[in-house]
């Protein structure tokens, strides 16, 4: 079917490729950021701790606004995160998390990420 969209994160079949560069990065912040610590199986250290900091009684957003900058940061080739904003929708459970992170080489990148959480 010519022009379907496809969800986030999937493939489209039609023109597979591989990223590089400034969307190569953004591609990893973005599993960095929905990875739950202890999910993948075979190194359970990795991942955002949203049980152990977000998904909790009365959240501190300072800590979860740290929290996920260090993440932004970790990944190779970040050098900054200079925006950073987190978004709590409470009817729907759901926090967007907006960055823009400066990367080493210069360049750019901006995306947003949502996450179900209990707020």
């Amino acid at each position: 079917m010519i022009g379907r969209r496809y969800p986030v994160g999937d493939l489209d079949p039609a023109s597979p490729r591989l990223l590089s560069g400034a969307e190569y990065i953004g591609q990893k912040i973005r599993q960095v950021l929905l990875l739950i610590r202890g999910e993948w199986f075979l190194d359970l250290r990795l991942g955002t701790p949203w049980f152990e900091e977000v998904l909790v009684r009365n959240p501190s957003f300072e800590a979860i606004r740290a929290t996920v900058r260090t993440k932004i940061l970790s990944v190779p080739g970040v050098s900054s995160v200079p925006v950073l904003d987190l978004a709590f929708d409470k009817a729907s459970r759901n926090m967007q998390i907006q960055f823009t992170a400066k990367l080493k080489n210069g360049a750019v990148v901006t995306d947003s990420v949502g996450v179900l959480v209990t707020v």
